[in-house]
């Protein structure tokens, strides 16, 4: 197996950033690939994908808990994976978030180069999800305009 590790620091307090990736559910919000991910059991998860044409199924499973600190999961069909998200607390309003994913390489799914490149855009649009807007920080400390 190889492995791919990125990091990314999003501006937000690590329990929001981990309570946010917790949902399973909503990982379509920020990866763009997936289209559908359903809740089978209490540590299962079917996922459905497209991208390029090429269509993805699986069913994940969630192998490790630690809340605020670390979520691991592996595949227990389609092809092989797992991995793990840790989220370290820089600040109080800094969290340090780090994917380490093994996997078989493929010529399709998990062609290395392409999928090092989906993995840093859905940690940079994760970190979007996850960080305030500016509207949000001006509403949260009462600004009035001029």
């Amino acid at each position: 197996m190889e492995s791919i590790k990125r990091s990314i620091e999003v501006h937000a307090p690590v329990e929001e950033v981990y309570e946010l990736w917790s949902r399973v559910e909503d990982f379509p919000l920020f990866m763009t690939s997936l289209r559908e991910v359903r809740r089978v059991d209490e540590r299962r998860f079917y996922w459905r994908a497209e991208r390029d044409g090429l269509a993805y199924e699986a069913v994940e499973e969630i192998s490790l808990m630690i809340p605020n600190h670390r979520i691991a999961w592996r595949n227990v069909s389609g092809t092989e994976n797992s991995g793990v998200v840790s989220f370290e607390s820089l600040a109080p309003e800094v969290t340090r978030v780090t994917m380490d994913l093994a996997y078989v390489s493929d010529s399709g799914w998990h062609e290395p180069r392409a999928l090092a490149g989906r993995i840093e855009r859905t940690l940079d649009a994760f970190r979007e999800l996850a960080e305030p807007s500016i509207m949000e920080e001006l509403v949260a400390h009462n600004w009035r305009g001029f």
